[in-house]
């Protein structure tokens, strides 16, 4: 049995990278000196042939990568890009956004796994027969799906899980993805990134299963919320600063006013069901939310100050 027999190994490197190696089992005659030499001769002639490989790699990847990155920012027309890119026919375009569940803050880490991520995901989309492009554009991976008009409506979900499951495997870490609508070439394949972003984000930040790629259609109403929360932390001028003023004056006259508003809010607005989370009586509930607002002016009874205050809330979480 071949279990049996003597191994040659040897890396092949370039510096302190390792680049793969070689192996050989012994045959009719025992192995010598020479044969050693001549497999570590071959590790570097072997060297030399995987680097132009990969820089060859490398210039595609870059080239593929301007290609998408000009569809994504509106600079080339779709129909021509997806051409160049082997997308040739696609009627509409889908683009799912890759990234690892668990960032690193580590920039080269960070790079090395999208370039093992991005080769993974090349790797396993090849036998697929679905048109698809791979592209790392800011440090994340995007997939591009050429779509036909007779595309089911879970088929770019299935086709993404199937990848991210394979390279989640492989790296021993998960990874997750987020998928935009569907876009005609005709239309701007802008939104579709930012929808598969938006998406992706979704899928770190909620109770989803990382496992599953996030849909953008079925998440909205998160992705809006991400957008509220960005929005006020980025611009504190749109905070109305009520929940401020509301906390300032428990501090000051030891009053539980912050935590009755945010019941009244969690429970849409019903005095009895926020009373009882509260374990007080509805009628104090109601003397204490006409006494905010004669104290502080936070009137819980509007429905654009319960909206400003909601917006705050989340900004805050």
């Amino acid at each position: 049995a071949t279990g049996t027999l003597a191994r040659l190994t040897v890396g092949i490197k370039v510096g302190h990278d390792v680049l793969g190696s070689i192996w050989v089992i012994e045959g009719d005659h025992p192995f010598t000196e020479r044969d050693e030499a001549t497999l570590v001769e071959a590790s570097s002639l072997a060297a030399v042939h995987l680097l132009r490989h990969r820089a060859g790699l490398d210039v595609e990847r870059r080239r593929r990568a301007v290609l998408a990155r000009s569809v994504l920012d509106g600079r080339l027309a779709a129909g021509e890009a997806m051409g160049l890119l082997g997308l040739r026919s696609a009627e509409a375009l889908t683009i799912a956004a890759v990234d690892f569940l668990e960032e690193t803050t580590d920039t080269l880490t960070k790079a090395a796994q999208v370039d093992r991520l991005e080769s993974l995901l090349s790797l396993r989309g090849a036998g697929r027969h679905q048109e698809f492009a791979v592209v790392a554009l800011e440090a994340r991976i995007y997939v591009l799906l050429a779509e036909a008009g007779s595309s089911s409506a879970g088929w770019a979900r299935q086709f993404v899980g199937d990848l991210t499951e394979f390279a989640s495997e492989r790296m021993g870490t998960l990874v997750v993805a987020g998928i935009g609508s569907p876009v005609a070439l005709g239309d701007d394949l802008r939104h579709a990134k930012v929808e598969a972003d938006a998406a992706l984000r979704v899928a770190r930040h909620t109770e989803w299963n990382p496992r599953t790629p996030v849909l953008f259609s079925e998440v909205r109403v998160h992705a809006l919320m991400d957008t509220l929360r960005d929005l006020v932390r980025s611009e504190p001028r749109l905070s109305a600063g009520l929940l401020q003023r509301l906390s300032d004056h428990d501090e000051l006259h030891h009053t539980k006013y912050f935590e009755s508003a945010q019941a009244y809010l969690e429970a849409f607005g019903s005095a009895s069901t926020a009373a009882e989370q509260l374990c007080i009586h509805p009628n104090t509930l109601r003397y204490r939310l006409r006494r905010i607002a004669e104290s502080t002016g936070v009137d819980l009874e509007s429905p654009h100050t319960r909206l400003a205050l909601q917006i705050e809330l989340l900004a805050g979480g």
